[in-house]
C-alpha cells in the first residue's frame, strides 16, 4: 500500500506509541495518549485515516500494527506474534513451526496455526493467516516461546509433523515427513513422537511406522502400539497398495523410496 505523508502531529503520535507500547497497539492505548485533547469518536476517525493511508495495519478488532516510520525505517510484521494476537487459543504449527525449529527452509506465503475456535483466513501485510480448528483433546504438543518479547505457542517438531498428516494427508505431506525423517531424525524426539502419535490416532501411528521402515530406520516403538490390532487404515484416499505388517494401504508412488 502506498503511504501518504504523515502530518507532524500524526508522526509524533506514532513515535510516542512505538516508544511506549511497541509496534503493536490497541485502540485504547492510542486513545490514552489523546483523551486529554479529543473524544473517542475523533480518535476513531484518526485511526481509520491512518489505517487507510497505510500507517496502521489492522490485525483484529481494536488491535493495530504500526507499519512504518520514516525516522525508524521499515518494520516487518512478525507472523508468529501476529498469529498469537489474532487467536490466543491457538498454536503455530505445520511448516511454520518446522521453520521456527530450522527444519524447513522454503518460502511460505501463508502462516498456519491450530486453534480451538474457527476463524476465517485473514491476510495482513501480504501474509495469509490460516487457522485449523481442532478439538480440545488434540490441542497439545506446543511450547511457549518468546518472540519479540511476546509469548507465542509453537508446536514442537513432533507435533508439527503429526498436524501435517492429521489435517492434510496427501502425497505432499507424506513426502515432507519422509524428508524430515531423512534430514533431521537425530533432532527429533522419537519418544515424544511415539507418545504424541498414540494420543492422536492409530492411523498416524501406522503411517509414521511405515515411513520409518521405508527409509530403513527403527520403527519398533510404533509397531508395539498397533501389532495386536486387526483394523485397517489408509494413508490417503488414493492409497492402493497394502502393507500387511502395518495393516495400512499406502500410495504406489512411495515405492520410489524403496532400496
Amino acid at each position: 500500500m502506498k503511504r501518504t505523508v504523515l502530518s507532524e502531529k500524526e508522526g509524533k503520535l506514532l513515535s510516542e506509541l512505538m516508544a511506549k507500547f511497541g509496534e503493536i497497539v490497541t485502540f485504547e492505548e492510542i486513545f490514552s495518549l489523546l483523551k486529554e485533547t479529543q473524544t473517542r469518536q475523533v480518535t476513531r476517525n484518526l485511526v481509520h485515516k491512518l489505517q487507510n493511508n497505510g500507517w496502521l495495519i489492522r490485525i483484529k478488532k481494536g488491535v493495530y500494527f504500526i507499519s512504518e516510520l520514516n525516522t525508524l525505517g521499515y518494520l516487518a510484521l512478525n507472523p508468529y506474534k501476529t498469529a498469537q494476537i489474532i487467536s490466543k487459543d491457538s498454536y503455530v504449527s505445520f511448516e511454520n513451526a518446522l521453520q521456527y525449529h530450522k527444519m524447513f527452509n522454503q518460502l511460505l506465503k501463508s502462516f498456519s496455526s491450530v486453534s480451538l475456535k474457527q476463524y476465517r483466513d485473514k491476510t495482513i501485510d501480504n501474509t495469509t493467516f490460516i487457522f485449523k480448528k481442532t478439538k480440545p483433546d488434540k490441542f497439545y504438543g506446543w511450547q511457549e516461546e518468546k518472540v519479540d518479547n511476546y509469548s507465542v505457542k509453537i508446536a514442537t517438531p513432533e507435533k508439527a509433523m503429526i498436524d501435517i498428516l492429521y489435517f492434510n494427508r496427501n502425497l505432499y505431506s507424506i513426502d515432507l515427513v519422509i524428508e524430515i525423517f531423512k534430514e533431521y531424525l537425530d533432532e527429533i524426539n522419537l519418544k515424544r513422537l511415539v507418545d504424541f502419535s498414540e494420543r492422536n490416532n492409530f492411523v498416524i501411528v501406522r503411517i509414521f511406522g511405515f515411513l520409518l521402515d521405508l527409509i530403513d530406520e527403527k520403527s519398533d516403538d510404533f509397531y508395539r502400539i498397533i501389532k495386536d490390532r486387526d483394523d485397517i487404515s489408509r494413508m490417503t484416499s488414493a492409497a492402493d497398495l497394502f502393507s500387511s505388517k502395518w495393516r495400512l494401504y499406502y500410495n504406489k508412488e512411495l515405492k520410489r523410496y524403496e532400496g
